[in-house]
């Protein structure tokens, strides 16, 4: 914090956001838009545990971490919300005509590709081949698949949220304006 009067400021912020009842321990924080996909994506059977892993590919959990009662009530409601209106709808994002370009060169890749390092390579190289500083090209691939500006590592996401769903995402984004 930039001084003692900022910290005591947030601290009060933070509070009152809780009603002046703050948690004791921070939760865990994942994109409401990824828990959807993993509950739509997640096999009848040992649920939480499929969840959790791909949780912890992902970077949101560390290996031998599990989630918290938050996380869980969390991850319930995903499965309400999937059960109650099946499809899940991208985020409407403005893309610009290259990242527009360097998406249809992704989905050439992709409708090809089941590797998920050569999927991230893809993923760079799309951008870089486009003129995008990847980071800009990510944070765009992000906010069409999940509606947040970041998110876990592409290449294994795709695969895990299956490679079609993710192809029909991209070409309904290119197709949307």
């Amino acid at each position: 914090m930039k001084d003692e009067k900022e910290l005591v400021k947030l601290k009060g912020l933070y509070e009152h956001c809780w009603g002046m009842k703050p948690p004791n321990s921070q939760s865990i924080h994942v994109p409401y838009n990824l828990l959807t996909f993993l509950a739509k994506m997640a096999p009848k059977e040992n649920t939480e545990e499929f969840i959790e892993e791909k949780l912890q590919s992902y970077g949101y959990l560390q290996k031998s971490q599990r989630s918290d009662e938050a996380l869980r009530r969390r991850i319930h409601y995903a499965f309400n919300w999937v059960r109650d209106f099946e499809e899940i709808k991208e985020t409407q994002t403005s893309l610009s005509n290259k990242e527009k370009t360097a998406i249809s060169a992704l989905i050439e890749v992709l409708e090809a590709e089941n590797d998920p390092d050569k999927i991230q390579n893809a993923i760079f190289n799309s951008a870089k081949d486009n003129g995008i500083r990847p980071g800009e090209f990510f944070k765009a691939l992000y906010m069409v698949l999940m509606g947040a500006p970041q998110g876990p590592r592409l290449g294994p996401y795709i695969l895990a949220m299956g490679k079609q769903n993710v192809l029909d995402a991209l070409k309904r984004a290119l197709n949307s304006r």
